[in-house]
């Protein structure tokens, strides 16, 4: 079991990774971790599970930035020199 209070620092290690669970839920809670184990195919669900979860990642990622671009974006008012001369000459 992984506690989520553990510094970001923690080292995760499983000796038998099996599907990869436990990788999963580190690699979830952004922590290092260290995955072994004897049977090809064990690593190999691993892997493709851990592709999942990086993409998803990177997918959040970029979408918590493209809000942010929004709502920056949406702070500017968009106007013309014209409505504005009289502003500027007063």
């Amino acid at each position: 079991m992984l506690d989520p209070t553990w510094q970001f620092s923690s080292l995760v290690l499983d000796f038998f990774i099996g599907s990869g669970t436990t990788a999963v839920a580190a690699q979830k809670l952004r922590r290092c971790w260290i995955g072994c184990d004897i049977n090809k195919g064990a690593i190999q669900t691993t892997s493709k599970r851990l592709q999942e979860i990086v993409k998803e990642r990177y997918l959040l990622d970029r979408e918590k930035e493209m809000q942010k671009i929004d709502k920056k974006q949406r702070n500017f008012k968009i106007f013309s020199f014209a409505q504005c001369r009289g502003k500027l000459h007063a």
